[in-house]
């Protein structure tokens, strides 16, 4: 699967690939024993990457012709395809009445999510009951330079190594997909980093900021970067680790120069959004948080109170046996610390893992990047404990930390020992002067760029404004010098239409070639197969349905025609990478679950990349 490093096992994920998948050339494995072991894992993704048969004549395809109405029928050529029209006419149809049914379903859906546009120029949305300050997705490698820019013969090229790259993060969340790009570049890497990290959530931005800071400031202290992590995430810390917190958001609130001097110019940022920030740090600063007093914030109550109310992301089906028991420490206290910490020596709540309190959203919308009437302002909300249900060990991926890690029994203090360690990488590359971070609260709509971007990322923007309205507005902004530049969009409600569009999960499940996973007894199924589920299914057809439903309703074509596989594939020039036939080479399309005995892989998740086409690329050549 493509969430596999290049060059290595698909199924041991240890390096070597000299043992390629007979049929599809794309899955490969060090050994015929894991290509054998991988069989049914690999073999709904090997029927879509390897050839296909000519849906008249049953011939192996070297070249695929697929019918331009539905996209699912190939032939060797016309005449097979009008031999064959008679028989596929049927299948075909109810394809595209599938595709239309499930577009006017989508249509009422997607207009709960959409960014409402007021007469004044401004977007309306909603942000959510409370910030998303872990994140619901792992954190990604923005440039992921080996398997891109540097594959070889490039990579030892001076051109290569000196080349400064430039990100932009729309949506971006907290900033672990930045410590983790600036962790994972290679030690020969020799240019420059230029981020651009977008979130309207000013209590998501105000946590971002602060840590930045916090890695200036204390980029000499000794284990700094324990001190970080445990702020991060853990819901009780240290006296020592609260005074540092403490100091630096004395700082911040009493500033007399901008953020950029204060960091050092690392971080830049609008100074009324950052008068923004300042309320939320200020709240924070004031806030009793002596686990002793009885007027303290009392975090361990409100988080119990909380985790009552949820549906937990994670199922202890999904856990090795060794990590259940610390797994259930951390789901009592929310500690995530280092090991030989006692928590007796934990006196203090996180004032950070608290933000605004949800409100009625229907009569209270906010304007992206600014706040229409003064209770909407950070100051004046009520401050709870505000964690979603995400957990830490969702956003970092464990078959990285357990590879990194001597611990192998605590969950805690595994996640505090990578996460230590993905701190100081960054940290000791910030200490280089060669990274520069532009913050902004601003809406993505309205965002200005002097710049071209090697990488965009989206997060699930998509599903509020549209996959081919993200394409139109920040394809033009890819720098069109580089043709890796790639812009990254995710999606979570991809399943939704795909239900829809079978009606019956039981036949979805078929197509999907799960029931083809053959377990010795109940006992098995339970235990390996329904927790990884996902993992026996390559979807990429009902993807592609699902792009079709997408466009149907965008708006860019008129009537109710379904669109081509070559419509939703290829717009504003770009080109989607096909999900049939290739693999995505910055972020994988989604998540095996089974490899990882910890993180809770959203099933949900599936990830497009867009890059310029070769006409585009031909533009920019002309041009020079």
């Amino acid at each position: 699967m493509s969430d596999v490093r290049r060059g290595h096992c698909w199924y041991c994920r240890k390096p070597g690939d000299k043992v390629p998948c007979s049929r599809c050339k794309i899955g490969v494995y060090c050994s015929q024993n894991c290509l054998g072991r991988d069989k049914r894992r690999h073999s709904s993704e090997c029927q879509s990457f390897g050839p296909q048969k000519c849906n008249f004549c049953q011939k192996q395809l070297e070249n695929r012709l697929e019918c331009s109405s539905c996209g699912e029928a190939y032939y060797c050529d016309r005449t097979c395809q009008k031999k064959d029209w008679k028989m596929h006419k049927a299948d075909c149809k109810e394809v595209q009445e599938i595709i239309k049914d499930a577009g006017q379903m989508w249509s009422k859906i997607a207009e709960e999510f959409k960014y409402k546009e007021t007469s004044k120029g401004q977007y309306i949305h909603y942000l959510p009951d409370f910030p998303f300050y872990f994140g619901n997705t792992m954190a990604a490698d923005f440039l992921n330079l080996r398997q891109n820019e540097w594959q070889a013969p490039h990579r030892a090229d001076d051109a290569c190594l000196d080349r400064d790259y430039s990100v932009l993060s729309v949506g971006c969340g907290d900033i672990r997909s930045l410590v983790n790009t600036i962790a994972q570049l290679p030690n020969e890497f020799r240019g420059k980093l230029h981020v651009t990290m977008c979130d309207y959530d000013p209590f998501v931005m105000a946590r971002n900021v602060l840590f930045l800071y916090m890695m200036v400031k204390y980029a000499t202290k000794p284990d700094f970067s324990k001190t970080l992590a445990s702020i991060w995430y853990s819901v009780l810390l240290s006296e020592h680790d609260y005074n540092l917190l403490h100091e630096a958001l004395t700082d911040l609130c009493s500033r007399k120069s901008s953020l950029l001097d204060i960091t050092k110019g690392l971080v830049e940022m609008n100074e009324e959004e950052v008068e923004v920030l300042s309320q939320v740090w200020s709240v924070w600063l004031g806030m009793e948080c002596r686990c002793s007093r009885p007027d303290s914030i009392d975090l361990t109550n409100q988080r119990k109170e909380r985790r009552s109310h949820l549906t937990c992301s994670h199922s202890e089906a999904f856990f090795s046996r060794k990590h259940i028991n610390s797994y259930r420490e951390w789901d009592l206290d929310g500690v995530i610390a280092s090991t030989g910490v006692l928590k007796k020596d934990l006196t203090r709540y996180n004032p950070t893992l608290t933000g605004r309190k949800g409100w009625d959203q229907a009569k209270d919308p906010l304007v992206l990047g600014e706040y229409i009437s003064d209770k909407h302002q950070p100051k004046d909300m009520e401050y709870v404990y505000g964690i979603h249900a995400s957990t830490p060990f969702d956003v970092w991926d464990f078959i990285e930390v357990e590879k990194y890690c001597d611990e192998k029994d605590s969950l805690p203090v595994m996640l505090h020992t990578y996460v230590s360690h993905m701190i100081d990488l960054a940290m000791a590359f910030i200490d280089k002067k060669r990274i520069a971070i532009q913050m902004t609260t601003t809406a993505c709509q309205k965002l200005t760029h002097n710049r071209k971007f090697d990488r965009i990322f989206t997060s699930n923007l998509a599903e509020y404004m549209g996959v081919y309205t993200l394409v139109g507005m920040f394809g033009p902004l890819l720098d069109s010098s580089n043709r890796h530049s790639t812009l990254v969009m995710d999606t979570l409600s991809g399943l939704e239409v795909w239900e829809f569009m079978v009606c019956k999960m039981e036949y979805f499940l078929e197509e999907m070639n799960w029931t083809q996973m053959a377990c010795s007894d109940e006992e098995e199924w339970k235990r390996d197969f329904v927790p990884h589920a996902w993992d026996y299914s390559y979807d990429s057809k009902w993807f592609l349905r699902y792009l079709k439903v997408l466009f149907l309703t965008s708006g860019f074509m008129e009537g109710s025609k379904v669109p081509s596989s070559k419509t939703v594939l290829q717009f504003g020039g770009l080109r989607m990478r096909d999900i049939r036939r290739e693999l995505n080479t910055v972020v994988p399309y989604f998540y095996l679950k089974g490899p990882r005995k910890v993180a809770s892989v959203n099933g949900r998740l599936r990830v497009m990349e867009w890059v310029l086409t070769e006409n585009r690329l031909k533009e920019n050549t002309s041009d020079a």
